[in-house]
């Protein structure tokens, strides 16, 4: 959640941001971005099923059907793959700027206490905010790697990142191919025992566990009531809910995928970042070839897989077999998107909404955080206690007054004040003095480079 900016001196480290250091580009994408991951986390904020829920029903029908249908297949991993992107691009910005002042070790200090005080919001948003789908934690641990790549050349990074997703993909080959693996055993031991032979231990084993596997994935109703039981009862029960998910993703997890998974497309935004992508300076077709083949490839891979999961009825061999194709369809998909938002910010088109996007995303750690907030008080208690209350579908008209809110305040607050509440924050943890935060009067906005 980095946001490309900071202070002009070391001395005065978050008082100022000149028009070179605020790309107005990358501001707006980080703001659509955040809206975006909101549209998909809104499931796990405050409901209880999964796409399991439509296994038996009629395919195609229903607003449900389609809340989940259009996210899956256009958004899902690729708003993080775009925050990931301007982090990249964020780390160059930052330490290229703190070097040009010649400050030695101070820049590997300043850079660090960042990222390890951006851990640290990710814990607070997890084990306070109760949400175990926080990005903060692994974008602060993947950044800890980077500051040794930032004098790269771009094509350098784009191969480390390629060479990320390369891993990524065969761990999801490697999984495919043992799942596969489970499947037969159980059906070999499934037949021998409907043939009446008697069953061994490695027999019954892989009923067991093919048996299990399928119980995590088709949520029974007894599990339904329970995970219900959790989300509303109390904060403290929530909270005990929710601590085996968080010790697994933050461990098992983090370092298997995710962090990886957050370095890959970080490389590749720092390069971009390097040859000017993001920040308007390559030519239009570079723009509209982002466009084209990101689309042209990511949509219809997109659709094929949610239509296989369709056509299977949902079955859990399905999500394995997409599996296989899952890092390449997000990367063409993130890329095609990215091409979307930097002609539209090149157009100029919409200057009033992209001016207030801009400033969602300039506020972006703070509108992320008031995210898991809100919907900590809509969802869970002390709040409302309304989790598993709504539709599938019904779940975006809350993401349209998120959204609606954040577009309206977040330019008021910066007419008064220089940075988002948590950014202020951020930066007086980072460099140790404490920055401004009300603009003086009569004082003018920096003007985006």
């Amino acid at each position: 959640m980095t946001d490309a900016s900071g202070g002009t001196t070391m001395d005065e480290p978050a008082a100022t941001i000149t028009a070179q250091e605020r790309h107005l580009s990358m501001d707006v994408i980080r703001g659509a971005a955040l809206f975006g991951i909101l549209l998909m986390n809104i499931i796990g904020f405050g409901y209880h099923l999964s796409p399991s829920e439509f296994v038996g029903l009629e395919p195609w029908a229903g607003a449900n059907f389609w809340a989940w249908y259009i996210p899956e297949t256009f958004f899902e991993g690729t708003q993080r793959g775009l925050f990931s992107v301007l982090f990249g691009a964020g780390v160059i910005i930052l330490t290229s700027r703190l070097e040009k002042r010649d400050v030695g070790l101070s820049a590997a200090d300043v850079y660090y206490r960042r990222n390890i005080w951006l851990i640290g919001w990710g814990m607070i948003n997890s084990y306070i905010l109760l949400w175990d789908g926080d990005i903060l934690y692994y974008y602060g641990l993947a950044a800890l790697f980077l500051f040794p790549l930032r004098n790269m050349k771009p094509k350098q990074l784009v191969m480390i990142g390629l060479t990320c997703m390369a891993i990524m993909s065969a761990q999801g080959i490697y999984d495919r191919a043992a799942e596969l693996e489970s499947f037969g055993e159980y059906r070999a031991a499934i037949a021998a025992r409907d043939a009446g032979e008697e069953l061994d231990e490695e027999q019954e084993g892989a009923i067991e566990g093919w048996e299990e596997n399928i119980a995590d994935y088709y949520a029974d109703e007894e599990e339904i009531q329970e995970r219900l039981d959790a989300h509303r009862d109390g904060y403290a029960t929530t909270f005990m809910h929710h601590v085996p998910s968080l010790t697994n993703l933050h461990g098992n997890l983090a370092y298997r995928f995710i962090v990886l998974d957050a370095i890959a497309f970080m490389t590749l935004g720092m390069a971009l970042f390097k040859w000017g992508v993001l920040t308007l300076r390559a030519p239009a077709r570079v723009y509209w070839l982002l466009l084209l083949v990101g689309y042209g490839v990511g949509i219809p891979l997109r659709m094929y897989t949610s239509n296989h999961l369709v056509a299977s009825d949902f079955d859990i061999m399905s999500f394995a077999d997409n599996g296989l194709t899952y890092d390449i369809r997000r990367l063409f998909m993130t890329t095609g998107h990215l091409g979307l938002l930097l002609l539209f910010v090149r157009s100029g088109i919409l200057s009033w909404l992209q001016r207030s996007l801009a400033a969602v995303g300039r506020m972006a750690l703070t509108n992320y955080m008031m995210h898991s907030l809100i919907c900590l008080i809509i969802f869970l208690r002390p709040g409302f206690g309304l989790y598993g209350a709504f539709e599938r579908h019904e779940l975006y008209y809350i993401v349209a007054g998120i959204c609606l809110f954040q577009l309206v305040m977040s330019p008021i607050w910066l007419k008064f004040f220089r940075f988002g509440p948590l950014e202020w924050a951020w930066r007086w943890l980072t460099y140790l003095e404490r920055p401004v935060l009300r603009r003086r009067p009569g004082q003018a906005e920096p003007v985006p480079a």
